[in-house]
């Protein structure tokens, strides 16, 4: 038994890592999908691959990669002949075999040299060389060894409170990441969606506050925000692709309070971890130079089934049940003069919740619009929360949005999940019963 290895030259490649970084991006989901494979990558001497590169291969230069298939198996490996490498297994996980990320190293023999064809190696004119089955299988089999270590190594690497812009460019063409642009502004409801259209990161679907991420506003009883029905919310997620293995990153241009901390609270409130906030957001993609695309896109929809968190909430009767408790901690995450009651100019009635602790969502973020680091967040918390644990903290802000921002920080700090009062000071304001409060306590 005899297979073929197929090996060419990326000249988009700037070294081996880069090319590492993006082979582990692009998963194969069944067997089906080494046709898809060899077409994105070139491998087939009549097909071009300056397209695809121009989209997604911007940063990568000159490097060979081997590839071999078996019905269930292929194997992607740079070629750093006779160096330690690290190869890349992926599994048909349809034939109940789990996509592998093997992480086993080994000097690869000397006699599998790639034999060059008279015509220079490149991505259009691929070599050929052969191996037998024997001479590859103990690598094989040490590989599937690594499989039974999969889900956890996959759950280990997923991302959970931030992402770096470095981070998220090495994922961006992996089909089970899915992109979210959150970008919205209170003053023009219409201009996130406006810029969405004429820029974004590739890839990425766009969502509207108001329209996606909230329920209806019921005059008088309801916030300025309400929080979506679950079902109607996990109904919006399965149109955007996401499921449980499903890693979703979400971006705006305001560091993440409007709205990509929203939408990262919603989606750990229906039961889903894998969620990140990219840290710097659009102003920090622009910055790095990476690619951008304009117009609408979609993605194929999956089906995403909630499991809702209501430990993660509380209501107006519960905050009321807890002014002055000194067992519980209420935060105000609007700015300081808002809190105040000065330059109230969203709200109808200044003020705050009386017992509230002030601490402005703006402060989690250095100048450049990044989160200040998590020794800072760390510091910053446990001076607010003092000996109350997290799970008795409770944040509020104008209308549980920007809230999200403080429970962002507060679990990337390291403390774990708080709870938010969703329907906030626009809520807490339509019930002329409940006490407020101005200046500072």
């Amino acid at each position: 038994m005899f297979l073929c290895l197929t090996a060419w030259n990326n000249p988009c490649f700037k070294s081996n890592c880069d090319q590492q970084k993006y082979i582990r991006s692009e998963t194969l989901k069944s067997c089906d999908k080494q046709v898809e494979l060899q077409s994105r990558f070139g491998v087939h001497p009549w097909r071009s691959q300056s397209a695809y590169q121009s989209r997604h291969l911007t940063k990568i230069h000159n490097s060979y990669v081997l590839v071999f298939t078996l019905p269930f198996f292929t194997l992607l490996m740079p070629n750093t002949i006779g160096h330690t490498t690290t190869p890349e297994f992926y599994l048909d996980p349809d034939k109940s075999w789990c996509i592998l990320f093997a992480v086993i190293k080994y000097c690869v023999p000397t006699h599998m040299e790639i034999r060059k064809s008279s015509k220079r190696l490149d991505s259009c004119s691929p070599g050929f060389m052969r191996t037998s089955f024997a001479e590859i299988a103990p690598y094989l089999i040490r590989g599937m060894i690594i499989q039974f270590f999969h889900d956890k190594y996959l759950s280990l690497m997923s991302y959970t409170t931030l992402i770096s812009a470095s981070e998220l460019f090495d994922q961006i063409a992996n089909p089970d990441w899915v992109i979210i642009d959150c970008r919205f502004s209170l003053d023009d409801t219409e201009r996130g969606r406006r810029d969405y259209l004429q820029a974004h990161i590739p890839g990425a679907v766009y969502t509207h506050l108001n329209e996606d991420l909230s329920g209806p506003i019921i005059p008088g009883k309801t916030g300025r925000h309400p929080l979506p029905k679950p079902e109607t919310f996990a109904q919006t997620l399965s149109n955007w692709g996401i499921d449980a293995k499903v890693q979703v990153v979400a971006y705006d241009d305001k560091g993440g309070a409007m709205a990509a901390a929203r939408l990262w609270w919603l989606l750990r409130w229906v039961g889903h971890d894998a969620v990140a906030i990219l840290d710097g957001g659009w102003p920090q993609w622009q910055k790095k130079g990476y690619s951008v695309t304009s117009g609408i896109e979609t993605r194929k929809p999956r089906v995403f089934t909630p499991r809702v968190r209501n430990d993660l909430l509380v209501s107006s009767a519960d905050v009321l049940k807890i002014l002055h408790n000194p067992n519980f901690r209420l935060i105000d995450s609007r700015s300081a003069d808002r809190y105040r009651g000065e330059n109230e100019t969203i709200d109808p009635v200044a003020g705050h919740i009386p017992g509230a602790f002030s601490a402005p969502f703006a402060n989690n973020l250095d100048s450049n619009g990044l989160f200040i680091s998590q020794e800072d967040l760390k510091d910053r918390f446990q001076d607010l929360l003092g000996n109350i644990p997290p799970e008795r903290a409770v944040f509020y802000c104008g209308s549980g949005v920007t809230a999200s921002h403080n429970l962002l920080a507060l679990a990337h700090a390291g403390f774990g999940d708080a709870r938010l009062y969703a329907g906030s000071w626009s809520e807490w304001i339509t019930n002329t019963d409940y006490p407020i409060t101005k200046g500072t306590d």
